[in-house]
């Protein structure tokens, strides 16, 4: 009899909480389709390579589920292209991967005149643009001159900052094996490592600024919780591998993990710029 009553009185327990997450469900469809709202009404421009790609993919699949309108996203080559009346999202494939000063000076040209185009200006590096002897206060001051260029333009739009994405990296017992042999750490750890050290200087630099925080989502972290201090450099965080088919791209559950502290980073955004005073 003690157990049947015990079955019994745990049943109300899960109804309760069954329903807690379903109305926790709804309260995050809602706030995003609200930051979907804002996104939609904004100019935006975003410079990225494969890993945007994928982000934008994670975007699509989102709206699709929401059975909400897509993005009005188009494709921009340089500075003369034309753009439409009304919010869009206009990408850019910028520079080479493995070479991000490219990167920098492909998106400074492509933002040219962004004054009369866009409410919203951002851009990301690939995690293949940081080795192992990558210098990564060199890469951050790159990026650091393209902001000052973009805000040397009259009226210039917000930046919206993006830290670097990760890769997976050796875990568990085989990590502990080669730990144990004294064999040096997983190469893509080191790389990893530097791809933190620039977060850390972006971060820290530009402090309470609109800030995507790729890398703290990627390693399992909130939007709500941003990556602080140095990077550990015995365990730098890494790309959680649930959330790659490849050890550095987005498989279904990543892009949507991404695409969503994406579009609210994206909101927040175009609030700030709406909360600036005129020119």
């Amino acid at each position: 009899m003690l157990l049947a009553w015990s079955t019994v009185a745990v049943l109300p327990i899960a109804r309760g909480a069954a329903r807690g997450t379903a109305e926790g469900a709804m309260r995050s469809a809602d706030a995003l389709n609200a930051d979907l709202a804002v996104v939609r009404e904004a100019r935006i421009l975003f410079g990225h390579q494969s890993v945007g790609a994928d982000i934008l993919e994670g975007i699509a699949e989102l709206t699709d589920q929401l059975h909400a309108a897509p993005l009005g996203t188009i494709a921009v080559t340089g500075p003369g292209v034309a753009t439409p009346a009304g919010g869009f999202l206009a990408e850019v494939r910028i520079g080479r991967n493995g070479d991000p000063l490219s990167k920098f000076e492909a998106f400074r040209a492509a933002a040219g005149g962004a004054a009369s185009r866009y409410d919203v200006v951002t851009m990301k590096l690939c995690y293949a643009d940081f080795g192992a002897a990558s210098d990564s206060a060199r890469i951050f001051d790159g990026y650091r001159r393209l902001v000052a260029g973009v805000r040397a333009e009259p009226a210039c739009p917000v930046v919206l900052h993006v830290t670097a994405p990760l890769q997976t990296v050796t875990a568990g017992w085989k990590m502990l094996v080669k730990t144990l042999l004294g064999r040096q750490p997983d190469a893509r750890s080191v790389e990893n490592l530097r791809r933190a050290e620039y977060s850390a200087l972006l971060r820290r630099t530009f402090s309470g600024e609109p800030l995507f925080d790729l890398a703290a989502l990627e390693s399992g972290g909130s939007a709500d919780a941003p990556l602080a201090g140095a990077p550990d450099p015995a365990a730098p965080p890494a790309l959680m591998n649930r959330y790659t088919h490849d050890g550095g791209h987005l498989n279904a559950e990543g892009r949507s993990v991404v695409a969503r502290g994406f579009i609210r980073a994206l909101a927040d955004a175009v609030r700030a710029a709406g909360r600036r005073p005129a020119a």
